[in-house]
């Protein structure tokens, strides 16, 4: 074989392999979570985090929780981790960087991101009224759809809902 089909073959194996790379990368999903130690309704969504862990894999979707600003020490957020069990990635956005980059303004609040897209952003469902007013079940997934459709390669139909829970101080 000559030096010019040796240099064809090794290109479009890189080729082939950077292809595959992209593919693989765009299709998972990331969802990152802002969350307060101190909120009732952050603690709430730990439940349903651990639910779509279940039935996702980490191939499929990756969870991040996020604890905006520098109201907590590290501590404290170890606390809230140790006593609810916490197993995913955990952020302590202390100079709020990510609370700016995606506009988070509430905990709980969900921003689900396909190749550095955001592609849904707001509740976890439709549960929770306000703060005091939580419904006992949801009548809409938001997110769980959010995820189900872009897996499915379908569209998302609900972008973006009003998240309910404590205000993001920085």
């Amino acid at each position: 074989m000559s030096k010019f089909w040796k240099y064809i073959l090794l290109v479009l194996t890189f080729l082939i392999g950077l292809a595959y790379y992209i593919k693989s990368t765009q299709s998972k999903l990331e969802l990152m979570v802002f969350i307060a130690p101190e909120c009732p309704l952050s603690e709430a969504i730990l439940l349903n985090l651990d639910q779509l862990s279940n039935e996702f894999s980490n191939e499929e979707l990756h969870i991040k929780l996020v604890v905006p600003g520098s109201l907590y020490t590290k501590a404290e957020v170890d606390s809230f981790v140790k006593v609810n069990s916490i197993k995913f990635d955990l952020l302590i956005d202390s100079n709020a960087i990510l609370v700016k980059k995606y506009k988070a303004t509430i905990t709980p609040e969900v921003f689900l991101i396909l190749s550095n897209n955001v592609i849904y952003t707001g509740a976890f469902d439709d549960r929770a009224i306000d703060n005091e007013i939580i419904k006992q079940s949801a009548s809409e997934n938001y997110l769980y759809d959010a995820i189900k459709n872009t897996l499915e390669g379908k569209e998302v139909v609900n972008k973006k809902t009003k998240a309910v829970g404590c205000y993001i101080e920085l």
